[in-house]
């Protein structure tokens, strides 16, 4: 390209008090030339100035050439595209630059270059947590000016993490919304959802599943938000599906030696299940079945079950039973005393946890007598060739009152028995008994080693004194 000198006239350019021709001419300076642009770009400008003032002699100078003059490119302010926050990538936009122009990028954090980061995309880690993030594009082209633009800033960014649920996928359980690692000081907000919908009014960070939620997929989408930060929102996973569970109840009676059957009652259908029992909170090694036999080790103790149902596509869930009352010791009650009219028969209680209190119910053929609670029941006449048992209850504090019932007894006899011959009576009955004598109107029987036993022809005889008093008659005097 040609070289062209250009003769600059400063004469009416004010510098401080002197035109520029005085000032040139008073400090001997020669004015700078600029760069410029249009038809001048690519050539060597030099600049002339001259200088006078009265009394002094007028002063002509002439600047050195420039060296090539280079033309200004189009250079747009860059912005930034993206969310900036750790694990979210942000994008650089240049904008619209001079064609064919040759762009580098430099991203920085709080204005210090980040090393390697000369991408036009940019995905900020935790060293960036809570700095601002700015980008500085520069472009280059042959004959123009280098030029380098740098973005606003960004927000601070906002170290996140996917939430996550902790809890059991079960109906009636409570399920706790884990936000995991964020910029220190984030607050949070959350929305739950059920298969994708969010549910109106779960915004807390627990949520109790109910009956709507069965069979449904649950997330929860965390928001959280600090001053300066870039408020970022992330959403868990998709759970298993809401299973439907109950709390199991536990059947049979709580002392030693019964069999307790655990009730998982109604859960999703198709549920499988599985058991452990334990006992004052301590899981009873191999107690995982469905029934558990109560045994020397419980006694005292209080037995509770844990139910765990399980179903493909379907949450885990693990429903603990209600402790139950302590385990009793209650023996088996029975009858002693003889079986036979006129007899008292009397209950033994066996052995039952030491300060139990005891009540008593008396049957004959199995049909409870009514007022027959005491701990002792006479036979009479009408019990004849009738079973007899006992219903013994135990009761005290802390442990489940339990009524146990003895065996039944052989029927009562009726205690009496015919003479074998005119004066003699069977050994089995030795009792005389006597209804007709001249000397009295009562019935009177004789024991054996009696006054009158042996002169006495009997009308019946008798197993005791017992069963001849309950057939009517009175014992003689001698």
């Amino acid at each position: 390209m040609t070289v062209a000198a250009i003769a600059v006239a400063a004469t009416t350019v004010a510098l401080g008090a002197l035109p520029l021709s005085a000032q040139a001419a008073e400090t001997g300076s020669i004015p700078a030339v600029s760069a410029t642009s249009g038809p001048l770009a690519g050539s060597v400008a030099t600049s002339g100035a001259t200088g006078s003032k009265l009394g002094f002699t007028s002063v002509a100078k002439t600047s050195a050439g420039t060296g090539t003059v280079l033309a200004l490119l189009t250079a747009p302010v860059p912005k930034i595209t993206g969310t900036a926050a750790v694990g979210w990538t942000l994008t650089v936009v240049p904008g619209t630059w001079t064609s064919g122009v040759t762009l580098t990028r430099q991203w920085y954090a709080d204005g210090v270059a980040i090393t390697g980061a000369t991408a036009a995309t940019f995905l900020p880690t935790t060293a960036q947590d809570g700095k601002a993030i700015t980008v500085k594009v520069t472009g280059k082209k042959a004959g123009y000016a280098t030029v380098t633009k740098t973005s606003a800033a960004t927000l601070r960014v906002t170290r996140s993490s996917v939430p996550t649920i902790s809890g059991s996928f079960g109906v009636g359980s409570t399920l706790t919304a884990k936000p995991g690692t964020w910029t220190t000081g984030a607050t949070f907000t959350h929305q739950w959802y059920a298969m994708g919908i969010a549910i109106t009014g779960a915004t807390a960070s627990t949520f109790k599943l109910t009956t709507a939620q069965k069979d449904r997929q649950i997330s929860v989408k965390v928001t959280g938000s600090k001053s300066g930060h870039t408020k970022v929102a992330k959403t868990s996973s998709l759970s298993l599906r809401v299973a439907t569970s109950v709390t199991p109840t536990i059947t049979g009676v709580f002392m030693y030696g019964a069999t307790l059957t655990a009730k998982p009652n109604t859960w999703t259908i198709g549920t499988a299940f599985t058991y452990q029992w334990y006992a004052a909170g301590v899981a009873i090694t191999g107690a995982t079945k469905s029934t558990l036999v109560l045994g020397t080790a419980q006694r005292d103790k209080q037995i509770s079950v844990t139910v765990t149902g399980r179903k493909s596509g379907y949450g885990t869930v693990a429903r603990g039973s209600a402790t139950s009352l302590r385990v009793a010791l209650a023996g088996v009650p029975s009858i002693s005393g003889t079986r036979m009219v006129g007899s008292t028969l009397s209950a033994r209680t066996g052995t039952w946890t030491p300060g139990t209190a005891y009540g008593y119910q008396w049957y004959v053929n199995g049909v409870a007598v009514s007022g027959a609670t005491g701990s002792t029941y006479k036979l009479s006449k009408t019990h004849i060739g009738k079973a007899i048992s006992v219903r013994v209850g135990g009761s005290l504090a802390g442990y489940q009152t339990i009524t146990r019932t003895s065996a039944t007894t052989s029927a009562v006899e009726s205690g009496k028995a015919w003479p074998i011959s005119r004066d003699n009576c069977p050994s089995s009955h030795p009792i005389k008994g006597n209804q007709t004598t001249q000397y009295t109107t009562d019935w009177i029987f004789h024991v054996p080693g009696g006054q009158y036993y042996a002169v006495t022809d009997p009308e019946e005889c008798f197993a005791n004194e017992a069963a001849a008093v309950a057939w009517g008659y009175r014992k003689s005097m001698r």
